[in-house]
């Protein structure tokens, strides 16, 4: 999947946002994601319900979400849990 084909899924995905979520999220940042999404569609005439969206996607609203729409406990905790997967991935192996 190309970086467009991935902001064109989230774009979907903000515009079914409830507007206080999307509210959150900068609107340089959404206006950046519709200037660079792919305009091409065609590809898009899935059902995402049974075959979901892309991992690009999901990690990209991830960090949206993270930055922007979350709490500030929740902020916290995703702070907590980047620690620990920072951690254990700094450990020596073997």
């Amino acid at each position: 999947m190309s970086f467009e084909e991935c902001l064109y899924e989230v774009n979907y995905i903000i515009d079914n946002m409830e507007e206080e979520m999307k509210t959150k999220i900068p609107l340089s940042i959404r206006e950046e994601i519709k200037k660079q999404m792919s305009k091409e569609t065609y590809m898009y005439v899935i059902d995402f319900e049974k075959e979901g969206f892309s991992d690009e996607a999901i990690a990209y609203l991830s960090v949206l979400y993270s930055e922007y729409i979350c709490s500030k406990e929740e902020k916290e905790k995703w702070n907590k849990f980047d620690k620990i997967c920072n951690d254990i991935n700094e450990l020596p192996i073997g």
